[in-house]
C-alpha cells in the first residue's frame, strides 16, 4: 500500500511540472486571460516604446508593422511571406553582469489565445538583406543591439501582443503593440 501511495505521489508530481513548464504555445492564455493575470499579478501590458526589463535584458519595442510580402535582397536572400510579415522594432540593453546571447526566437506574437513564433532563417535572410540585426548576439554588460524580428502570420491576422519568454526561471513579459 505505502508502494502504491508514493508511486502516485510521482505520478503527480511528474503530470505538474509537464503542464507546468510547457512551453510550445498550446497552453497559452487567451487575451483575456492574458489581461486578467496581469492585473492581478500587477504587470500589465507594457507599450510601445515603453522599456521593460527581464533578468538579463531591457527590451523596447520601438515600432510594429504588418502587412510585409516580402524580405530579404537578391533571388536567393528573398523570402516572400505564406501569410504577411509582421516586423517588430526592438531595442535591447545587457542588463547583467555578464554577456549574455540574444536570441530573438525568445519572442513571440499573440493574437487571442494564439502564439505566433519568429522563423529563424527568415530572421537570417533579413540580416543578409540588412533588414535586421542583433539576431544571436553575445552582448556584454551595459552594451546594446537593436533590429527588426520578423514573424509570418496569416494575411487576415494582427497579433495585439508580443511577448518575451526567455526562460522557464525569467519572468515573462508582455507588449502590447497598439500604436
Amino acid at each position: 500500500m505505502k508502494g502504491i501511495f508514493i508511486a502516485l505521489i510521482v505520478l503527480g508530481a511528474v503530470a505538474y511540472l509537464g503542464t507546468a513548464n510547457k512551453k510550445d504555445g498550446t497552453s497559452a492564455p487567451s487575451e483575456t486571460q492574458a489581461t486578467e493575470a496581469s492585473a492581478s499579478s500587477g504587470s500589465p501590458a507594457v507599450p510601445l516604446g515603453t522599456p521593460a526589463a527581464s533578468e538579463r535584458f531591457e527590451y523596447t519595442i520601438t515600432d510594429f508593422t504588418c502587412g510585409i510580402p516580402t524580405i530579404g535582397r537578391g533571388e536567393i536572400l528573398r523570402e516572400n511571406a505564406k501569410g504577411h510579415f509582421c516586423r517588430v522594432s526592438v531595442s535591447v540593453k545587457n542588463i547583467s553582469k555578464k554577456e549574455e546571447r540574444l536570441d530573438f526566437d525568445d519572442m513571440t506574437l499573440i493574437m487571442g489565445d494564439i502564439e505566433y513564433s519568429t522563423d529563424s532563417w527568415v530572421n537570417i535572410k533579413a540580416i543578409e538583406g540588412d533588414d535586421t540585426t542583433g539576431f544571436l548576439d553575445y552582448i556584454n554588460p551595459g552594451l546594446s543591439a537593436s533590429g527588426n524580428i520578423f514573424f509570418d502570420v496569416p494575411k487576415d491576422v494582427t497579433p495585439t501582443t508580443a511577448s518575451v519568454d526567455e526562460s522557464a526561471w525569467d519572468k515573462r513579459l508582455t507588449f502590447s503593440l497598439a500604436h
